[in-house]
């Protein structure tokens, strides 16, 4: 099952890999992370997450700048 595959109404749990890719952004999974928060934002879909992940997000974009900045 992929993110298209999804039909509206469908309730999904949004993981720290999907907004990950979507604030980094990746260039392969950037996009598609991106249309999935942006049907969710339209409440096309229903979309849960957790401050667990929230924070798991928060620390790899953290890491992932300090390593562009530090080399």
């Amino acid at each position: 099952m992929t993110f298209a595959d999804l039909v509206a109404g469908d309730s999904v749990f949004v993981d720290a890999n999907t907004l990950t890719y979507h604030f980094q952004p990746h260039p392969v999974w950037g996009p598609l992370s991106s249309d999935l928060l942006r049907r969710i934002e339209n409440q096309e879909l229903l979309g849960f997450t957790s401050t667990h992940v929230l924070g798991e997000v928060s620390h790899r974009l953290m890491t992932i700048q300090a390593s562009a900045q530090l080399g």
